[in-house]
């Protein structure tokens, strides 16, 4: 304990380690002394900012927004040509390809007609048949009703009787054979205008079926066809663009 007091005394004794505290007590007490005499700066009043902003007048004024969307464009209407009547493909056009154009009545395949120019001969040849037989009844006609007339008085009369004797039966079945004859004639005729196969509408070629020196008939796909007046698009656009796709609005599609 003697020894601890004799080391406190020593030390605060010592002329350089009393130097050295009472330079740091000035220090400190200059720095006291300085803050306190420093001037207070002026308080300023606050003042309220406010942002700048630019005034424009407003014009109301109609847009279409451009949105982005990628989809599938769909013919609206799509065919499979087939031929009315069988035969054996003798001529097809250069335009019967893969993606070529169409224009509405342009010419694609001729089937063999040799046969169906034959059968129009002979629906000619039967209707001549039908008017003639017709004429000659109608001269059968007149001879019976004079006989008619002749043997009335003697024989019973009856209504049947009467038309047989007239021969009404006979000249009513000779018009439905004229009628008959006619209605295979037009059909012949038909039959021969349908080997020539001709594009129904402006289009375009989507598929080869048959080529030249096949035989085709009504179950037989020529060639598959897809209009190029109207195309109905399946577009897939964000969802979050769907406000500007309100019911029944028109829209302008631009390709990429």
């Amino acid at each position: 304990m003697k020894e601890r007091l004799k080391q406190l005394r020593d030390f605060f004794v010592d002329p350089r380690r009393g130097l050295g505290l009472g330079v740091i007590l000035i220090g400190v007490f200059g720095y006291l002394v300085l803050v306190a005499m420093r001037p207070v700066p002026p308080k300023a009043p606050a003042r309220e900012t406010a942002p700048l902003v630019e005034v424009v007048s407003l014009v109301i004024d109609s847009d279409s927004p451009s949105i982005e969307g990628y989809g599938t464009v769909i013919p609206a209407l799509k065919v499979d040509l087939r031929p009315q009547v069988s035969g054996k493909l003798i001529q097809t056009s250069e335009k019967l390809e893969l993606g070529a154009r169409l224009e509405s009545g342009d010419f694609l395949a001729q089937i063999d007609k040799v046969d169906y120019v034959m059968k129009l001969e002979e629906a000619k040849a039967a209707l001549s048949r039908a008017e003639l037989e017709l004429q000659i009844e109608r001269g059968n006609q007149i001879v019976a009703k004079r006989e008619w007339e002749m043997l009335k008085e003697s024989v019973d009369q009856t209504a049947l009787g009467a038309d047989l004797a007239l021969r009404k039966p006979h000249l009513a079945e000779k018009k439905a054979q004229l009628i008959a004859a006619k209605a295979r004639l037009e059909q012949a005729r038909e039959d021969l205008k349908r080997t020539t196969l001709e594009a129904p509408f402006s289009a375009i070629v989507l598929k080869e079926g048959a080529e030249l020196g096949d035989f085709v008939s009504q179950q037989t796909t020529v060639a598959m066809l897809a209009s190029t007046k109207v195309f109905h698009v399946v577009l897939r656009v964000p969802s979050r663009s769907l406000k500007w796709f309100p019911v029944s609005s028109e829209v302008s599609l631009t390709p990429a």
